[in-house]
């Protein structure tokens, strides 16, 4: 019943607005470089990534006021919510690292290299990670790790 958005570049917010009227229901200044919200229903949080802090700010979805953060590192840049393991997926942009955090406190997470950039991350049914990178596209079974 929600469409949040945030800004790259120029307008440094985070929008939520009711769907499907398109009222603006709450806005919140946040800086620039968001480069992507991810929702996770249990607990309801909306997770923004944070390019340049290196971060995961962890948003109440009706007020967008902080509910957590989750450290990681520079140039965190796509994330993905897995359904079948309760786990989000980050990916930061330069390095080819790749994180799985547990959804829920206290964010326990690991971490994975691989070749070049991520551009892109989605899970399958079966909750196995498919990372678009500039080396080709990776599939990963956390259950393998």
């Amino acid at each position: 019943d929600r469409l949040v958005g945030v800004s790259l570049w120029e307008d440094p917010r985070i929008v939520a607005w009711d769907w499907p009227s398109g009222h603006e229901v709450a806005r919140r200044l946040l800086g620039p470089f968001n480069w992507t919200v991810t929702p996770v229903p249990d607990p309801n949080a909306l997770w923004v990534g944070r390019f340049v802090e290196g971060e995961v700010l962890l948003l109440d979805p009706t007020t967008l006021g902080t509910l957590d953060r989750v450290r990681l590192s520079f140039g965190v840049r796509a994330m993905t919510y897995d359904p079948v393991h309760d786990r989000v997926w980050a990916a930061a942009a330069y390095t080819g690292l790749i994180w799985s955090v547990e959804a829920k406190p206290p964010y326990r997470r690991k971490a994975l290299a691989l070749c070049g950039e991520a551009r892109d991350l989605a899970t399958d049914r079966e909750g196995r990670l498919m990372v678009a990178t500039d080396c080709g596209v990776y599939r990963v079974d956390p259950s393998g790790w």
